[in-house]
């Protein structure tokens, strides 16, 4: 099977405004400062602050050498501090590396500053480590495949204590879980997943070695949000967001109007005592709120030069938002393009209020490589019942009636095609005779053509089950294209982990993807591996 595209449009579940960016720019331009399709015009950055820049390398050095760092990511720390702009990507630090889309980000940040840099605009590519986040749920857990198509969740037990989910220390359940991972998958994926889930290491570390294992050799540079010596070099963005934290407000209730009346919907509701900003009290991390011309961080009510002055004092303590983190993440370093999903992509058309207000300009934002992987299974079952990827995205029931139908007695097939040509002949030339003896009767002739052919799928529908009953091989080829094309219903970058695919087809995989991204598709790709 031949790669190909299949259009966001037809994607399960694409909001609208994803939709449009990527192939109807015109209907959201007044949102976004650059159309996705003109990532080639990028250039770099001249207002980084050298200072900034001296200190955010320090930084990245520390980290990524605490992390393995090989040859190539050395490159790119050099090239960082003699210039080079960033192609930045990131996530929350996910159980076992989370769903494939993570792989799929690194890899477009990777190529898209080796394209740049070939056209003359250095840049390097930058993961940032979202480990501030708080949402135990959505990181704690993974789905991962067999190299024989069988899924397996693996779950970590944690109570969110509204922690940062970076802070999270592996045990030797974890290690435990880690080793069993390992065991399922096999191959060289499963002994990365043992060496770096191992206890004693915050979940954050363990994600920052897998990605350094598997991305090193690219050069990406990887930073950790929850480094202290990171939170002082925001601090002056914490400041202005906390003294704006009002026109702030206003500005994105704005914008939330603005995108309502265009027909979009807003990824994040703004409401009045909203200021972007979390805070620290009793080691969780809690919202803080305007409230009466005052803040409240909890239990806590400060005033503005109260605030400010812990600010000052333990920047480490803040941290923003899912509007306001691109934003920081874009003071932090010489952005100039963010590769994000179809998710983020909504939140940065409201972001882009906000980077206004405190950075005065715009980072743009181009989508991530986004593909469905068919292994040689995939290849031969979608090949012998003639589907399209389209056909799989449905419910499992429905895929399954789909190819039983397809597979009905070829004897039977033709005698339902027959049938709907003799009923449709007749009913044409009984509708021009009805119609030219009193022409009121077209309504009743249609109705009547309505019901018959409702009938005659009906019967067909049912002939379909019941092939499906008695057809095993029919059962099993349904199960197995749902479960690896539209694993519980979700597109396969979304619910399968990427590792299960290293572990399947080896550290080679990431060589063929970095290669099959293609700007000129625009779209979703489908990709054959063996």
């Amino acid at each position: 099977m031949e790669p190909g595209c299949v259009p966001y449009r037809e994607l399960p579940h694409t909001s609208r405004i994803f939709a449009d960016y990527a192939s109807d720019f015109s209907r959201v331009s007044k949102f976004y400062p650059l159309a996705p399709q003109n990532s080639d015009r990028l250039t770099g950055r001249s207002d980084y602050p050298p200072d900034r820049r001296s200190q955010v390398a320090q930084i990245l050095e520390r980290q990524n050498q605490a992390w393995g760092a090989g040859a190539e990511v050395q490159k790119n720390l050099q090239r960082f501090r003699s210039g080079a702009s960033a192609i930045v990507t990131g996530q929350q630090p996910v159980l076992f590396g989370g769903p494939a889309y993570m792989l799929y980000k690194a890899l477009t940040a990777i190529k898209l500053a080796a394209e740049l840099r070939a056209k003359g605009t250095d840049c390097v590519p930058v993961f940032w480590i979202a480990s501030e986040d708080h949402d135990f749920a959505e990181v704690t857990q993974v789905t991962l495949r067999s190299a024989s198509g069988e899924l397996r969740r693996f779950a970590v037990e944690q109570k969110n204590s509204g922690q940062s989910v970076g802070s999270l220390v592996l045990g030797e359940r974890e290690a435990n879980l880690a080793s069993e991972a390992a065991q399922f998958l096999g191959g060289e994926g499963g002994e990365i997943l043992r060496l770096c889930y191992v206890a004693g290491v915050m979940l954050s570390d363990a994600f920052a070695r897998l990605l350094s294992s598997l991305f090193g050799r690219f050069g990406l540079l990887l930073l950790d949000a929850r480094d202290k010596e990171l939170h002082h070099q925001a601090q002056p963005i914490y400041e202005s967001t906390i003294r704006q934290s009002a026109a702030l407000n206003g500005a994105l209730q704005e914008r939330g109007r603005e995108l309502e009346a265009a027909g979009f919907h807003q990824q994040v509701k703004i409401n009045s005592s909203a200021t972007l900003l979390f805070g620290t009290e009793n080691n969780a991390r809690v919202p803080l709120r305007r409230s009466n011309g005052q803040f409240a961080l909890g239990s806590i009510r400060l005033d503005e030069a109260k605030l400010l002055a812990r600010v000052a004092q333990h920047p480490e303590e803040f941290s923003g938002n899912a509007l306001l983190r691109p934003v920081v993440q874009d003071y932090l370093l010489p952005t100039i393009a963010y590769i994000g999903g179809p998710a983020e992509v909504a939140y940065f058309a409201q972001a882009a209020v906000i980077y206004e207000k405190l950075l005065g300009r715009v980072t743009p934002i181009i989508p991530r490589f986004s593909a469905t992987l068919l292994d040689a299974r995939d290849q031969r079952l979608l090949a012998q019942h003639k589907l399209s990827l389209p056909q799989v995205w449905r419910n499992p029931d429905e895929l399954q009636q789909l190819l039983a139908e397809r597979n009905l007695p070829a004897s039977l097939s033709n005698d339902f095609a027959q049938a709907s040509s003799a009923v449709e002949a007749a009913l044409r030339n009984l509708n021009e005779q009805l119609g030219a003896l009193d022409p009121t009767l077209r309504e009743a002739a249609a109705r009547a053509e309505s019901k018959m052919r409702y009938q005659l799928n009906r019967l067909q529908a049912r002939a379909a089950r019941a092939e499906a009953r008695r057809n095993h091989e029919i059962r099993h080829h349904a199960g197995a294209l749902s479960s690896s094309l539209f694993p519980n219903q979700h597109l396969q970058e979304r619910e399968i982990g990427g590792i299960s695919y290293i572990a399947q087809f080896g550290p080679r995989l990431l060589d063929q993807l970095l290669e099959a991204i293609s700007p000129a598709c625009g779209q979703h790709q489908v990709i054959p591996v063996t």
